[in-house]
């Protein structure tokens, strides 16, 4: 007991056998007298051998309680309506007399026609023991109305179960079933005679299942789309399920997804439409909202914070029962200005939210529609850029750099980069050097180049003052490695990820590596500080005592 941290309690020890190092299962008899309302014990372990038995090898935190019924603070324990399972437990704290009842059914949702299995466990709360008795078993549909009543006997394990045949056209909906159990003291069960339960009602659902006569595949060229470049490009097709091509319309839009702040504001600043379902379509576009305006901003009832906007709707094209490939699309969303976020694709993060394509095609012989959706991420630029080298510089060596150019899903880009360093002085200037580097398909997108760092100036290395810092000293100070992001070979490297990407301002992206200069050879760093010395005038002859020390 570790109430008191201070002054821990044993309330329970036991020694293990030496075991040459094998696992080993370890038993400790909690008594009955142990404190159950405090708030902290822990599980320690210690080397028997050991002088020091204050200093636990390992700690482990434990709860302790007095009965099963006792962990829920109303006598009742279970879950909610939805749950594969439910419980409740009664409890008698005078006589700790306390059962528990667990209730479940095999499956959260049936479909007509399919039996329906329930079972209950009955438990004594204080020892877990399994009570032998009898459950009755009650079935109700969603008005309430009694579908059936069973009773069955408990088991020596305390089980009991139930089944409720289902027909071919149900009352649909969410059903409960109920039990209760009544102890009948006989067997191995506990001696107490006439003790009852009952659990809290489980629910569980009987719906139909409709098989589609069709389904919509929707395809993309890319998993990308890119600012300046905003047109979509893909197919949609629509296959029967017996495999053959579906011939009738199909309409195409385009959503994006959003996220409102806690206060109310909006990560996107056109106006949203909530996520609206409706048969068969995912999404439908700009429909007065319940209680707001239709295609303006409002407030969503759903408990999740994220709405759809409708970006562009397009014209509806023909579905050819013909073609095998489906029908090709191109979405320009240019004119839409979809939200494409610095902060979201400008630093290889995951890049704004998606871009949902929505395809509802409708069979022309039946009037079925259908939908299916693909996603495509807007990026503010089409490949990204890493510059990666040493922490430190050497003056007077080749400094191994490497860049690395790929495009959001990882294809290597080609083509002319250009890089610039810079040396940075202590005296506030600085001297630039350039370096070209080509990447070709076969370098994968990675090359390595090599930077030279100049010699350091040794008259920028000797110092007058000793209580200068030495290392700071020196001309050079650091230098940095960064991308020439205005050349025109960049914004062909940019073209040739997608045309046009080139195009739009800011296309290229950021790259930079900084490192410090080495300390030359012969230079200590070293700090140089003289105490003691005596400030107002003394006499000639006189001796003077002060204290010399260094940091290094």
């Amino acid at each position: 007991d570790v109430s008191a941290p201070s002054s821990p309690v044993t309330v329970a020890s036991a020694v293990a056998a030496a075991a040459d190092g094998d696992a080993q299962t370890l038993v400790l008899d909690v008594p009955s007298s142990v404190d159950a309302t405090a708030e902290k014990y822990e599980f320690r372990l210690f080397r028997a051998s050991a002088a020091d038995t204050s200093t636990p090898l390992a700690s482990h935190d434990v709860k302790v309680f007095k009965s099963l019924a006792s962990l829920s603070s109303s006598g009742v324990a279970g879950g909610t309506a939805g749950e594969s399972s439910q419980s409740s437990a009664t409890s008698d704290s005078q006589t700790n007399n306390a059962l528990a009842l667990v209730l479940e059914t095999d499956k959260p949702t049936y479909r007509p026609g399919q039996t329906v299995r329930a079972r209950a466990l009955a438990l004594d709360a204080l020892s877990l023991r399994p009570v032998k008795g009898t459950v009755t078993f009650v079935f109700r549909d969603p008005n309430s109305f009694v579908a059936m009543r069973v009773t069955a006997d408990a088991d020596v394990y305390g089980v009991a179960s139930a089944s409720l045949p289902t027909s071919k056209e149900p009352t649909l909906g969410d059903w409960f079933v109920e039990a209760s159990f009544l102890e009948t003291g006989e067997g191995d069960s506990i001696s107490t005679p006439s003790r009852a339960i009952s659990a809290a009602p489980a629910s569980f659902a009987l719906e139909k299942y409709v098989l589609p006569t069709f389904e919509v595949a929707v395809a993309t060229e890319s998993a990308d789309v890119f600012r300046g470049v905003d047109t979509i490009k893909g197919a949609v097709s629509a296959t029967y399920t017996h495999g053959a091509r579906v011939a009738g319309t199909v309409d195409l839009s385009v959503w994006q997804k959003t996220f409102s702040f806690g206060g109310g504001g909006e990560y996107d600043e056109p106006p949203m439409v909530p996520m609206m379902f409706d048969g068969d379509a995912m999404m439908m576009a700009d429909e007065p909202l319940p209680g707001g305006g239709g295609g303006g901003s409002s407030s969503s009832s759903s408990s999740s914070d994220a709405t759809y906007r409708l970006v562009k709707r397009f014209p509806s094209v023909a579905l050819d029962a013909e073609s095998v490939d489906g029908v090709a699309f191109e979405l320009d969303v240019s004119d839409a200005s979809p939200g494409v976020d610095y902060g979201w694709g400008g630093w290889g993060g995951g890049g704004a939210p998606a871009l949902v394509v929505e395809a509802t095609a409708r069979d022309a012989s039946t009037g079925e529609t259908q939908t299916g959706t693909a996603s495509v991420t807007p990026r503010y630029r089409a490949f990204e850029v890493s510059i990666k080298g040493p922490s430190l510089f050497k003056p007077g060596t080749d400094a191994e750099m490497v860049l690395e150019a790929k495009t959001h899903d990882g294809a290597a880009v080609v083509g002319a980069f250009a890089t610039k360093t810079t040396f940075h002085k202590t005296t506030g200037g600085s001297s630039t050097t350039t370096n070209a580097i080509e990447l070709t398909a076969a370098d994968q997108g990675l090359k390595r180049f090599y930077v030279r760092v100049p010699l350091n100036d040794a008259a920028c290395c000797r110092v007058s003052d000793l209580t200068s810092w030495r290392s700071g000293s020196c001309c050079l100070s650091a230098a940095s490695v960064e991308l020439e992001r205005n050349t025109a070979s960049l914004r062909s490297v940019a073209d040739g990820v997608a045309a046009g990407a080139g195009d739009v301002d800011d296309f290229a992206p950021y790259a930079n590596w900084y490192g410090s200069m080495a300390v030359p050879v012969g230079v200590l760093d070293a700090f140089v500080t003289i105490v003691g010395a005596p400030y107002e005038r003394v006499s000639v002859g006189s001796t003077i005592a002060a204290t010399v020390g260094s940091r290094f």
